[in-house]
């Protein structure tokens, strides 16, 4: 991961490189995709570079307590809504990207795929689903728990006259 990180800093370096921020848009996605599908063995998540970044969304700047669930849950469904983003252009990518380091790392377009719908089921039932050892299924059980936690909670009271 730290190879990842440093090869995306000296990209951003445009004295010394002269490179297109294409390069830089798909070093950025490997990133995000590696963060995404790194398994995580036995479902312990601590040592998870996801969610030591949704632990730290949850942290409330002001107060340095944790975020209500009511506030914590739209984080979270965002969240999942970019990450299911990543995984549909990893799925079936809009053109060829070179360089990724993913196992299952697409070398073509969506249009050069036989089936394409068979490569986006195969994306979704591994990395995109409850139960699954990857970061996702974590951010999931926290949503699920939050938006339990949020309906005990009930809403805020609106007054209006």
């Amino acid at each position: 991961m730290a190879e990842r990180l440093t090869a995306a800093w000296d990209l951003t370096d445009k004295e010394r490189n002269n490179t297109t921020p294409d390069a830089l848009a798909v070093q950025l996605f490997d990133i995000s995709i590696h963060v995404l599908t790194t398994p995580q063995s036995g479902g312990s998540y601590t040592n998870c570079t996801m969610m030591h970044f949704v632990g730290v969304l949850g942290i409330d700047e002001k107060t340095h307590f944790w975020k209500s669930p009511c506030v914590f849950t739209t984080i979270l469904a965002g969240l999942v809504w970019m990450s299911r983003l990543l995984f549909l252009e990893y799925a079936l990518p809009e053109r060829a990207y070179h360089g990724l380091s993913g196992a299952d790392s697409p070398e073509a377009s969506r249009a050069d795929f036989p089936n394409p719908l068979d490569r986006l089921h195969y994306i979704r039932r591994k990395y995109v689903r409850r139960g699954s050892p990857y970061a996702l299924d974590a951010i999931f059980e926290l949503l699920f728990k939050g938006n339990e936690l949020r309906m005990r909670e009930g809403g805020k009271v609106k007054v209006t006259w």
